[in-house]
């Protein structure tokens, strides 16, 4: 950060990480007949290495006008990201006493992404009156994914991996967003108000490439539409330590991730085939929030009930045909209600900070546009704790936990899932250098657990995420530190 004077800084972060992650798999299939008796034995053994590369750089440019809290910030953001690599399947099958038969089948696939994000921001800031205040600005934010999927088989007649044109596709993904919007902040006495609004015009092109090597025909999808967002928040100020507020918002879910939008077929196995759907539209989502807050000398309590209604929710569909393979995709659904309340107790003042919280909700969601039996009524809860304990002036020590009950969703179960971090800090140099150590998943629970139910079939799945580890992160401070925004400060919309 660069302070050329007292009205102009200049700022630029710059951050570049890459990573090479081995995997391997090994499944056992076992063919029944209606008797559940073993009529048959086949495996399937996976090595994989994935390549990740990230680059991000952030330009900020901030300008203070004559006046208190006028200001206008501008921001100019740029990442690149690389992943893939290859992985190498062997198909085995086996006699009924484990022995392997015949030759062994071969592939190896190797998928490749390349997504990129440009942006462009204006933050304007200007006090109307005493209590009123406009926030005023434009973001536009360029998209774009590049991905490749190379599917290769072992020939035993030229004794080499020759290209399986029915898994082999290049494809790209572009979305343009351009969003300006507008708030009023202010107060009357005990009464605290906001009201804003934010115009976007969004569109999206797909193209799947066309290619000699691909069975694949060349397809096209573009998407472009409109959209209007309008929220508003009231608050009462009972008294300094306590306030209740009452809020409406709506916005945007957009499909961003390959993985839901790539309709080239990935194999997981012969039985488990998991595809795209470029055709997604966004999710809208508007919601209602009735909140209150009182704070003591040591402890803040905040109880916050809910209405969320959403139009077109993303979800993960499976279907399975006559030969038992399930397919995996994704569709919009026409809604989804939830209700619930949301509540924390945080402790502060003291050498043990943290806070305990808990969430209770009900939801209720309408697939009719695709299967009557898919819509789902649920109840479902979570609960969290984060604690840290300040052992002395330069050293602390925080332990997260969280928890999440077991779910109804559309199509199945999901089952409940526990997460456990610890973490200590030690600071040196008068606070300018600082040590982490952290450690996560110590226990091993890192787990994710579904059953997937439907008339034609039913698959239980359980998932141990390698997670477990131990991180050690150094951190310098230089210069006369930011000042630091208030908490209370009221942030522009995203998109």
């Amino acid at each position: 950060t660069y302070k050329a004077n007292k009205q102009n800084e200049i700022s630029s972060d710059l951050l570049f990480s890459t990573r090479v992650e081995d995997g391997t798999s090994f499944l056992v299939y076992h063919d029944l007949n209606a008797a559940q008796q073993l009529t048959g034995l086949r495996d399937r053994a996976s090595t994989s290495r994935n390549n990740e590369g990230n680059l991000e750089s952030t330009t900020e440019f901030k300008h203070a006008f004559e006046g208190e809290d006028h200001e206008l910030t501008t921001e100019l953001r740029y990442a690149r990201s690389t992943e893939g690599g290859p992985s190498n399947y062997t198909s085995r099958t086996l006699a009924l006493t484990g022995m392997p038969i015949g030759a062994d089948a071969r592939e190896m696939i190797t998928p490749r992404e390349r997504p990129t994000e440009s942006s462009l921001k204006f933050d304007y800031v200007r006090p109307l009156a005493d209590h009123l205040r406009l926030s005023a600005g434009y973001r536009g934010s360029l998209q774009q994914f590049h991905t490749t999927l190379d599917t290769r088989t072992f020939s035993t007649s030229v004794n080499d991996f020759t290209i399986d044109p029915s898994r082999t596709n290049t494809f790209t993904f572009d979305q343009t967003v351009h969003a300006v919007y507008g708030i009023l902040t202010g107060s009357s006495g005990k009464i605290r108000y906001q009201g804003g609004v934010r115009a976007e015009d969004a569109g999206t092109r797909f193209r799947r490439a066309f290619s000699a090597l691909s069975t694949a025909p060349a397809t096209a999808f573009d998407n472009h539409y409109n959209s209007l967002f309008p929220s508003g928040l009231i608050a009462y100020d009972v008294s300094e330590t306590q306030y209740f507020k009452l809020s409406y918002s709506t916005r945007i879910r957009r499909p961003e991730d390959t993985d839901q939008l790539d309709p080239t077929p990935h194999y997981q196995d012969p039985l488990n085939i998991s595809r795209g759907n470029p055709s997604l539209k966004p999710e809208y989502i508007r919601a209602i929030e009735l909140g209150f807050q009182r704070t003591t000398t040591n402890t803040t309590l905040q109880i916050t009930p809910y209405l969320r209604h959403t139009d077109d929710a993303v979800r993960r569909i499976r279907t399975i045909d006559s030969a038992g393979v399930t397919t995996s995709t994704f569709a919009n659904i026409a809604t989804t209600d939830n209700y619930g309340a949301d509540a924390t107790l945080a402790l502060h003042g003291g050498r043990l900070t943290g806070f305990v919280g808990s969430s209770a909700f009900r939801q209720v969601s309408n697939a009719s546009n695709i299967s009557s039996t898919l819509s789902a009524r649920t109840f479902g809860w979570t609960a969290r704790a984060n604690a840290s304990l300040r052992v002395s002036k330069t050293f602390d020590m925080q332990t997260i936990v969280s928890y999440r009950g077991q779910t109804t969703v559309e199509q199945g179960i999901n089952r409940a899932q526990t997460r456990v971090s610890f973490a200590a800090r030690q600071k040196l140099r008068n606070d300018r250098v600082s040590l982490t150590l952290r450690v996560t998943d110590p226990f091993g629970t890192e787990r994710e657990r579904s059953t997937v139910i439907d008339p034609k079939f039913t698959v239980e799945s359980e998932r141990l995420r390698k997670v477990r580890g131990v991180l050690l992160n150094v951190t310098w401070n230089f210069g006369k530190p930011q000042k630091e925004k208030r908490l209370d400060q009221i942030e522009p919309p995203s998109n």
